[in-house]
């Protein structure tokens, strides 16, 4: 793995409290905590899907942001998500991991998956972005 810079900060990221451990853009892999409240609970207790899906487009969208050394401005959107979720997502300390599968000029196709702290896959998910410059 190399130096990387910094996630950018943005509302979003602080929110779900994002923070980069490792990065190796040559092969667009990366690894992220996140840190999530019990704010963000559905009335079941547990996290509600569409944050635990956003947490799997941020994983992809950063390990194609790193990838393409677009670390600021992105310049990239998401086209589609299909999350599939495994386990109910508790609050608390979560990590997962984000590798671009391949990239095209326009369009990158990245996988993603969230576990918790016992190491427990909870959910996955694969998405393309259109590349816009």
């Amino acid at each position: 793995m190399t130096d990387f810079p910094p996630i950018a900060d943005s509302p979003l990221n602080r929110l779900l409290g994002v923070e980069i451990v490792s990065c190796d853009p040559e092969t667009g892999h990366v690894k992220c905590t996140f840190n999530i409240s019990e704010d963000l609970n559905n009335l079941q207790g547990i996290i509600h899907g569409g944050i635990v899906a956003t947490m799997l487009d941020q994983l992809c969208g950063v390990a194609l942001a790193y990838k393409r050394e677009k670390f600021k401005t992105p310049e990239q959107v998401t086209l589609d998500l299909n999350v599939r979720f495994m386990r109910p997502v508790a609050a608390g300390p979560l990590w997962g991991i984000g590798q671009v599968e391949r990239m095209g000029r326009t369009i990158g196709f990245v996988e993603s998956m969230l576990y918790d702290d016992q190491d427990r896959l909870l959910a996955k998910a694969t998405t393309s972005f259109k590349i816009l410059s």
